[in-house]
């Protein structure tokens, strides 16, 4: 009887190991079409133009502010995991936000081209959604912000190649 057993397991794991090795390419694929469905989305921004409708979209409002700090931090880290995203939302910005309405506004503003999802549930700041919360890769404090208060790090490379961290200002994202 436990004979019938490992052998039934052994079954089962050699094939569960082939489908996810016939998965594994298919995964990988839909992240790269993830990734270039999103840089298309970023250029069709760039110039204004719907799918199927060659009218300019119609004008946006502002970004709430504690969507357009989040926008920040995510450009400052160079990518962001959701569970990073929700820890300055809740910590840092005293927030208290369901994790739906975050991945919810995340998958908003990947369609709209200001974030690209590089992994799951890892997003990185896109040309158009630096323009429209106003981050500079040149690790300037936006308009008005102060330097009080370390809030974060972010990985930066150093010039031999290194990973060196650098302190990020709380008001730096604001």
């Amino acid at each position: 009887m436990n004979e019938k057993l490992i052998l039934m397991i052994r079954e089962r794991e050699n094939e569960l190991a082939q489908i996810q090795e016939e998965l594994t390419p298919l995964f990988e694929r839909a992240r790269g079409l993830e990734v270039e469905i999103n840089v298309l989305k970023e250029a069709q921004n760039k110039i204004g133009v719907e799918a199927g409708n060659k009218t300019k979209r119609k004008r946006e409002r502002a970004l709430q502010p504690h969507w357009n700090k989040t926008l920040l931090f995510i450009g400052r880290m160079g990518e962001a995991h959701l569970n990073d995203i929700n820890r300055f939302i809740t910590q840092e910005l005293g927030m208290e936000m369901s994790p739906e309405t975050q991945r919810s506004q995340l998958a908003n503003y990947t369609n709209r081209g200001w974030l690209a999802r590089v992994a799951e549930g890892v997003f990185k700041l896109t040309e158009s959604g630096a323009q429209k919360c106003g981050y500079s890769e040149k690790n300037e404090a936006p308009e008005g912000a102060s330097m009080v208060g370390e809030a974060a790090t972010s990985p930066v490379s150093n010039a031999t190649g290194f990973i060196q961290t650098q302190k990020i200002s709380v008001d730096d994202l604001m």
